[in-house]
């Protein structure tokens, strides 16, 4: 399991709080919100990590 605590500190980081990170209820590593809030995907725990975080700031969800 993804430690969210960690991850969170590292996306503020790293990727300046593009994201927020929570404890899924679907069943997933964790859900991933953008800045505002908004829900963007559920990602298992191979995903749960920031190197893929990160290349969703290319791909354009970076939310700022």
């Amino acid at each position: 399991m993804t430690n969210i605590t960690t991850l969170q500190s590292e996306i503020d980081s790293y990727l300046d709080g593009a994201f927020q990170v929570h404890a899924s209820v679907n069943g997933g590593a964790i859900d991933l919100h953008d800045a505002n809030g908004w829900y963007i995907d559920t990602l298992d725990a191979d995903e749960a990590n920031i190197e893929d975080i990160s290349d969703l700031v290319r791909i354009g969800y970076y939310g700022k």
